[in-house]
């Protein structure tokens, strides 16, 4: 097996049509290297799911096929980070929506096993929407 590919930023990911041996990519940030939002994909050729803004890109032009974040953590819980969705911890609106999409994939996660969802330390304005029925804030 090769070594992974590595991009810079989703926006990359986004725009990386897969081939052969790009079955596996490493993302170094959402927006830039280093913001936390960065992670390891994997190609599931078969997925339509929709596109989720941290742990599901679709690629542009590609209609079946997606870009999947790796989230199982040691015990088999699924870790999510709040990052990972594009947030940044300084209150804005973006951080609403990057909470709202984060918290929308933890719900879909929880359905089939364990998930928590990591906020880093900042400041997040709560989603519009109350998304948080399954959810348990610790």
């Amino acid at each position: 097996m090769n070594a992974p590919t590595i991009v810079s930023n989703v926006r990359c990911l986004n725009s990386l049509d897969p081939k052969g041996d790009e079955a596996e990519i490493f993302v170094r940030g959402y927006r830039r290297s280093g913001d936390g939002g960065g992670g390891e994909f994997y190609w599931d050729p078969m997925s339509d799911e929709p596109e989720d803004g941290g742990t599901i890109f679709r690629v542009q032009g590609v209609p079946l096929g997606r870009w999947k974040r790796r989230t199982e953590g040691n015990d088999g819980v699924a870790l999510l980070n709040l990052a990972w969705f594009g947030a940044t911890g300084t209150g804005s609106e973006e951080d609403s929506q990057a909470l709202a999409n984060a918290t929308r994939a933890a719900v879909r996660m929880s359905a089939h096993r364990a998930t928590a969802l990591f906020l880093p330390q900042g400041s997040y304005q709560p989603p519009k929407q109350r998304e948080t029925a399954r959810l348990r804030v610790v």
